[in-house]
């Protein structure tokens, strides 16, 4: 059986693969609508959409988000011109709270990652419960430089996006401006791709429509194969049954060896096994984390990879209980062509859980 769940392992990632191949392939040669939908002071929101060298042109006003819902009445014409779109939610200032951060111009490089910790100093809220972002640094005098944090909660921005997110939108990101009246200084502090899931979950049932057959075709091969090890295994255990006994009237003749049989019984037991460590990590890590690399030393866990929310990770750790001492060995960073947070996590293995029986 073991063989089995190998072989739908397997074919569930290649199909998750294929899918997200398709779906950015499809994201790279369709041109999505560019939409913005700004509120106004009294709460209210006004569409506004790009209409090539025409600029933007308001389509739509007077559009409300109360928990969650939008309660406005959409047209059937406005909701077709969302629908696919890429829309941007520009939000009234009221809703965050701006503190300037002054830092070294080396720090200018990854940015994001010094702001993230930072939140928890600047904001009264950690930097998984925040939503945040950063003017463009500006230069001072002594290689410093002066960057505005733009935060506010996560649960106040919820009700925002799962209201536009059922008009069955592209993209989506929440903006707003920290300007003057002379100069914009608009700031991203969250951004979210819903199409691409649910095309790559469109993608995903096609594909394994059509390899239904070779699949069935596969596990029946797969079953055999395991009612044959299982077999193989029967055979093994007898054969390692008749060496024990062997072994131990051997043992019996000679005396004194049995100390040294229970030294490396114990170095056995001792051994941290890596597939236990891997597949704790599969069970208490998100789906929304991809491992990258993986190294274990002794009693000494590195992990590095992508994930929506990394100080989240060290949280998941710890609460294990079969992991301690998870800390960062390395900046959390956030590049423009990846769509979640690179991490680089250490932990010691708790040996307790680790032994073999």
């Amino acid at each position: 059986m073991n063989a089995l769940r190998v072989a739908l392992s397997w074919l569930g990632a290649w199909l998750t693969l294929a899918a997200d191949g398709f779906a950015s392939l499809i994201d790279a040669t369709r041109a999505r609508r560019e939409l913005r939908l700004v509120e106004g002071d009294d709460g209210d929101f006004t569409l506004w959409s790009l209409a090539g060298r025409s600029g933007w042109t308001a389509v739509a006003g007077a559009l409300r988000v109360e928990d969650g819902v939008i309660v406005t009445s959409l047209p059937s014409k406005t909701r077709a011109l969302m629908r696919a779109a890429k829309v941007d939610v520009v939000l009234q200032p009221r809703h965050f709270i701006v503190r300037n951060l002054e830092l070294p111009a080396a720090a200018a490089g990854f940015l994001e990652g010094v702001v993230r910790t930072q939140i928890d100093r600047l904001t009264p809220w950690r930097s998984h419960e925040a939503a945040f972002g950063s003017t463009v640094p500006e230069a001072q005098d002594g290689d410093r430089i002066t960057v505005r944090v733009v935060a506010t909660a996560r649960s106040r921005l919820t009700p925002f996006v799962q209201g536009f997110a059922t008009c069955q939108i592209d993209a989506l990101r929440v903006l707003t401006d920290v300007g003057d009246s002379h100069a914009k200084s608009e700031v991203c502090v969250f951004a979210a791709t819903l199409g691409g899931v649910r095309r790559i979950q469109h993608l995903r049932a096609t594909l394994a429509a059509g390899l239904a057959v070779a699949a069935l075709a596969a596990v029946g091969a797969v079953a055999a194969w395991a009612i044959i090890g299982a077999d193989l295994d029967s055979q093994r255990d007898e054969l390692q049954a008749s060496v024990d006994q062997r072994r131990a009237a051997l043992l019996a003749k000679r005396g004194g060896s049995n100390d040294a049989i229970n030294a490396l019984a114990e170095k056995k037991r001792s051994t941290l096994p890596t597939v236990l460590t891997l597949e704790t990590l599969s069970q208490i890590l998100p789906d929304n984390t991809y491992l990258t690399d993986l190294n274990i030393d002794g009693a000494k866990l590195q992990v590095a990879g992508l994930t929506d929310d990394a100080p989240g990770l060290i949280r998941l750790i710890e609460q294990s209980h079969q992991f301690s001492h998870a800390a960062f060995f390395e900046p959390t960073t956030r590049t423009q062509n990846e769509t979640g947070e690179r991490f680089h996590v250490e932990a010691h293995i708790e040996p307790k859980w680790a032994r073999t029986p």
